[in-house]
């Protein structure tokens, strides 16, 4: 599975809890956008002024008591909008949003039969390790090319955090004990951290932020090539994506400084 933005494609920066944000991605017809889009945007585009922001991916990691981490490339529960509400809910009340073990059993035979092929041909993927761990081009660098869907640029990306000073990518990931001492399966939804001194990914953050961010990826549909700002109220801006990096310096600087210190306080 190739998931890579398209030239006719246009990108939406999208805020709100992980229910809203689907749903205003639903109405204009876009998807969630995938860790490989982000990958490719940023070693594109100017590495100074690119995602600033934390957001959610459209991969989803499914977790079992006493059993591996699965990532679910796309199609997860999580990415159902009925599901996605009934998943704020149960984060908001400090509960998770159970599956079934016979579902996991099922994603689990699949990654199983998929793990001959190359990760960037997977459509699951089982992780290496239930705890938190490093990523780098010699240790787990799998895991890496199956997020990117393209080996060159996962190598790609590596180098580009290097020059940054980041000697590897964390991937942090729900507690085990805490896993292990749940009822059933369940999912979370996977977050890419902003650059500040280093870059993770999250499999564990909770659904309800308020303050949570997506980028919806959906066709341009005949729209001039120049960016269309869309209405301050549905807390949404287009950009064509030669555009979007100085556009997100331009957040940066003049409204998101309190979000950024909120996602640093959860998140870190």
């Amino acid at each position: 599975m190739k998931s890579q933005v398209a030239k006719q494609e246009k990108l939406e920066l999208v805020q709100g809890n992980w229910y809203n944000i689907l749903k205003k991605i639903s109405e204009r017809k876009g998807r969630v956008a995938a860790m490989a889009d982000l990958i490719k945007a940023k070693n594109s585009l100017q590495f100074e002024e690119l995602w600033q922001n934390g957001a959610y991916v459209s991969t989803t990691l499914d977790y079992s008591p006493e059993n591996p981490v699965i990532l679910i490339a796309d199609n997860s529960d999580l990415l159902n909008l009925k599901n996605a509400k009934k998943a704020v809910e149960a984060h908001s009340s400090g509960q998770e949003l159970y599956t079934t073990q016979a579902k996991y059993d099922a994603h689990l035979k699949q990654a199983e039969k998929e793990s001959k092929k190359s990760p960037e041909d997977r459509s699951l993927f089982i992780l290496p390790k239930r705890d938190t761990f490093n990523i780098t081009s010699q240790n787990y660098f799998d895991v890496l090319r199956f997020l990117a869907q393209d080996p060159k640029q996962a190598e790609k990306y590596l180098n580009k955090l290097s020059e940054k000073g980041i000697d590897s990518l964390r991937f942090y990931l729900v507690d085990k004990d805490y896993v292990d001492k749940q009822s059933a399966p369940f999912e979370r939804q996977l977050w890419s951290h902003r650059l500040v001194g280093r870059s993770g990914l999250d499999g564990g953050r909770s659904l309800d932020y308020g303050d949570g961010r997506a980028v919806s990826v959906s066709p341009l549909l005949g729209e001039a090539r120049g960016a269309q700002k869309i209405s301050e109220k549905s807390k949404v801006e287009t950009y064509t994506p030669k555009q979007l990096a100085s556009t997100l310096k331009r957040l940066k600087i003049t409204g998101l400084e309190e979000n950024i210190l909120n996602d640093l306080r959860k998140n870190y």
